[in-house]
């Protein structure tokens, strides 16, 4: 059985804010896959190699809620949200 718990559930750079930690928007706050903020995160810095790789290198972002996330992300660019991320989803997508 998978894991789930507690998500922001669109944890993305847009909604963190520093140099002290706050994060907005939680209009998508609920129940996801384990792994799903990082996850989140992770796809949506994939215009930036070093960047994914701090994401990883510091989260948990597992291979269901990765799939999980890419999914969601593509489903909402077939309505116009982030064209530039599509082809870099499809490519990370493809990698596994």
């Amino acid at each position: 059985m998978r894991e789930w718990e507690t998500v922001h559930g669109d944890l993305h750079w847009a909604n963190l804010m520093g140099p002290k930690f706050g994060l907005l928007d939680r209009e998508s706050w609920g129940r996801g896959p384990a792994g799903t903020d990082a996850a989140t995160l992770l796809n949506y810095s994939l215009l930036v190699p070093q960047t994914v790789e701090r994401v990883r290198d510091t989260t948990d972002a597992g291979l269901p809620a990765q799939f999980y996330v890419a999914a969601r992300l593509l489903h909402r660019a077939d309505r116009g949200d982030h064209p530039d991320l599509v082809a870099p989803l499809r490519r990370h997508a493809d990698s596994w």
